[in-house]
């Protein structure tokens, strides 16, 4: 995942601040002992929100421990661990994080100097991946992942201009992450809020990276379907009501939950956090309004 699902920290309560650093905290710590050493250089806050909402979706309470960070001995901090939920997330950011690179490394505009950078990545992250499929459960997951994937890779190879397809597919992705091993109307819910935040965070990086894509002439679903960049800008108010929309579901979605000790966060993210950061890429691309 990119990174465009975080709190509107202005808005929150110190001690919700201090609680979402330890939850962050405690899964780079948990994904660096039981994980990857190097998976924590890629760990995005889109993987914090999952930690916290299948926490919450799950009953499961976190442990609060103190100690130091493993990259950074002389920094003391909080660590906020729920067993289970803490490290199914940190298989998740493997495994997307390894499929996505097995993914890059099948791009026909991959650069050498690139390949050289993600080559050993992938084969220290697929390894570890390999693992966890032999675990029956692991094994449908990473499946289901998989395929999403490379449905998605092939529309992109196809140079599709659909947004709203490919938002789709990306949102079934967090949708199996979501979803994973709940049954009935956590289910329900876990799904209408993963898939709507999948479609977000699909949209918003498309958006993110439109200068970069035309500068380097690659691949933009935006830049296909409105033609160029300028267009794109031009039909911004058009995509802020796209991203309100699935931000609203989600939190509609969310708002069916019991609370929990991540509720305000979650509540913080949904309502503020991800319209802030959509205003901050369009900001970013022009739009001063």
């Amino acid at each position: 995942m990119f990174g465009y699902v975080k709190p509107d920290k202005d808005n929150l309560l110190v001690k919700d601040l201090n609680l979402y650093k330890a939850c962050y905290c405690g899964l780079c710590s948990v994904i660096k002992k039981k994980v990857s050493f190097i998976l924590p250089f890629k760990l995005s806050y889109d993987f914090v929100f999952l930690s916290m909402l299948r926490s919450t979706l799950t009953e499961e309470k976190s442990v609060i421990k103190k100690g130091r960070c493993k990259y950074n001995p002389i920094k003391k901090a909080n660590f906020s661990i729920c067993e289970k939920e803490t490290l199914f997330t940190a298989h998740s950011a493997l495994i997307l994080t390894a499929l996505k690179l097995e993914d890059d490394l099948k791009d026909k505009d991959l650069t050498f100097l690139k390949g050289l950078f993600i080559r050993p990545l992938y084969k220290h992250f697929i390894k570890k991946v390999n693992s966890l499929s032999i675990s029956e459960k692991y094994s449908s997951l990473i499946q289901e992942i998989k395929e999403k994937l490379d449905a998605l890779s092939s529309l992109e190879e196809a140079k599709s201009g659909d947004i709203d397809l490919l938002c789709e597919i990306f949102g079934d992705i967090l949708y199996y992450f979501a979803t994973f091993e709940l049954e009935g109307e956590k289910k329900k819910i876990a799904g209408e809020i993963a898939t709507s935040i999948g479609r977000y965070i699909y949209l918003a990086d498309a958006t993110d990276d439109l200068e970069r894509d035309e500068k380097n002439n690659s691949y933009n679903p935006l830049i296909i379907k409105y033609g160029s960049v300028e267009s794109v800008k031009e039909n911004f108010n058009e995509l802020d009501v796209a991203i309100s929309m699935y931000a609203k579901r989600a939190l509609l979605a969310f708002n069916l939950l019991s609370s929990s000790e991540y509720t305000r966060i979650l509540e913080n993210i949904l309502s503020l956090g991800l319209g802030r950061e959509f205003y901050r890429i369009m900001t970013k691309n022009g739009d001063k309004k």
